[in-house]
């Protein structure tokens, strides 16, 4: 397994205070994409969408957890509101060019920046 000693790109985005949601658009799709956000004293969760048709439309993203039953057949991927409150690093789903983040709880009350990390 080889060591990555960091992202050789990032993409800065902004949510705009009291909006829901943000999108970035990314040259190409990257195989170990990570979003960073930055800390906002805030409880709300963050779903991951994306779009295969040049960003017109997105779909969120969903994965099959190992436990898979008929009533968590596909549960939606989520950065959980913790990070929100102290800031982190979290993978996403690979392979898109097209990346929208959308509050789940409520809209931050100041802008939030995030940036999508991935390596060439």
């Amino acid at each position: 397994m080889a060591l990555n000693l960091g992202f050789s790109r990032g993409f800065q985005f902004t949510m705009a205070a009291q909006t829901g949601s943000a999108t970035v658009s990314l040259p190409e799709g990257f195989q170990n994409p990570y979003l960073q956000v930055s800390s906002l004293p805030s409880a709300t969760s963050l779903d991951v969408y994306a779009s295969v048709d040049g960003g017109t439309t997105y779909y969120q993203l969903r994965h099959y957890p190992s436990n898979q039953t008929a009533t968590v057949a596909a549960p939606s991927f989520i950065v959980a509101g913790i990070v929100m409150t102290h800031g982190g690093i979290v993978p996403v789903p690979p392979g898109f060019q097209y990346y929208r983040i959308k509050c789940t709880d409520s809209n931050p009350s100041a802008a939030l920046t995030f940036t999508l990390l991935g390596s060439t």
